[in-house]
């Protein structure tokens, strides 16, 4: 299953500009689909009100504290605003693992946007410490330079797999 990816990322320069016409779109289009994730970790997150649809592809890279999965982001693709954008270069991509993986951020700099998706494993209840812990995912649109906001966060919900383990 890494051969399309290998393919995809070995044939393309750059990535392409985005598809901004012929719509509507689907992340899926960027050539990353649910085969991969049998040799990478894959998760698709989307927003269905707000026309929103991301596909992350992590590829485990080592074992951190605590038992902490280190990754590198492969590849990130993104319908938002009638757009897909498929980004799969190195330079633009990061990924940040938090303690235990409870609190991600994939980081895809598309347009001179940095967009982050975050994922985190918190209370459902912040103010209650016995209330069920369930993840969360948003999407965030931020300057590269300074980090400041720009538009969201706009909340996701993972649609694949069917859980985040």
């Amino acid at each position: 299953m890494l051969l399309p990816l290998l393919l995809f990322a070995a044939c393309a320069v750059e990535d392409p500009p985005p598809l901004c016409d012929d719509g509507p779109h689907e992340a899926t289009e960027c050539g990353l689909h649910e085969d991969l994730a049998e040799e990478f970790n894959y998760r698709r997150l989307q927003n269905e009100e707000e026309g929103v649809d991301v596909i992350l592809v992590r590829e485990a890279t080592g074992i951190g504290p605590g038992e902490t999965t280190q990754y590198t982001l492969r590849g990130f693709a993104l319908v938002k605003d009638g757009c897909l954008y498929c980004v799969q270069e190195e330079d633009v991509l990061a990924y940040t693992t938090g303690h235990h993986n409870w609190m991600d951020d994939a980081d895809a700099t598309i347009e001179g946007v940095l967009h982050r998706c975050h994922m985190q494993y918190q209370p459902s209840d912040p103010d209650d410490p016995y209330a069920d812990w369930v993840w969360t995912y948003e999407l965030t649109g931020l300057d590269p330079g300074t980090e400041e906001v720009l538009w969201g966060p706009i909340p996701l919900d993972l649609t694949y797999p069917d859980s985040p383990w």
